[in-house]
């Protein structure tokens, strides 16, 4: 069963996430570091979960604000997203960067600016590990903490990685310019 955005949401909305925002929120804190989407995504899924009796919706309404839809996965959604859950990963990751693809190319461009390119991904790849850091000290305490700093160790190791890559990557430029 291939992985589509409704898979993906029917899980989220087994969390304490209930609303479109509050969907949208969870996968710009955590889930945009792995997989991205858009609110342009994330209510036509919505709407399809319901439609196929995966999850339901309440309007929920309070004095003075505006009327709030939340979502709750139903007994066959349950049943779905276990299947989903239990279907094996078939493929790797295909990834897209075009810092690789600069650098393949990097006999057209000066070594100042392939080592231009690989600190300024050095420095992004820093930032990134600050938010992984934080994201980290904020779900320590959440009860669904254990698997979500797998993912965000993930995340880590594959940064760490990619910052090894560039330091060798930069050393092994500067020397073939000597």
């Amino acid at each position: 069963m291939k992985t589509e955005t409704k898979w993906i949401i029917l899980g989220i909305i087994t969390s304490e996430c209930k609303t479109g925002y509050d969907i949208k929120n969870l996968i710009d804190a955590s889930f945009s570091h792995f997989w991205k989407m858009s609110y342009g995504q994330i209510y036509p899924a919505l709407k399809t979960l319901v439609e196929d009796g995966y999850a339901t919706q309440s309007v929920i309404k309070a004095d003075g604000t505006p009327e709030r839809k939340e979502y709750t996965i139903t007994t066959a959604g349950k049943k779905k997203l276990k299947e989903w859950l239990t279907t094996p990963v078939n493929e790797t990751v295909v990834m897209r960067n075009e810092l690789l693809v600069k650098l393949f190319f990097g006999l057209e461009m000066q070594r100042e600016q392939a080592l231009a390119h690989l600190d300024k991904q050095e420095q992004m790849l820093s930032e990134k590990l600050e938010v992984y850091h934080t994201i980290e000290e904020n779900i320590q305490t959440h009860n669904d903490s254990e698997f979500w700093l797998y993912t965000l160790n993930y995340g880590k190791e594959i940064a760490q990685a990619e910052l090894r890559w560039c330091q060798k990557t930069k050393e092994s430029i500067q020397c073939k310019s000597e």
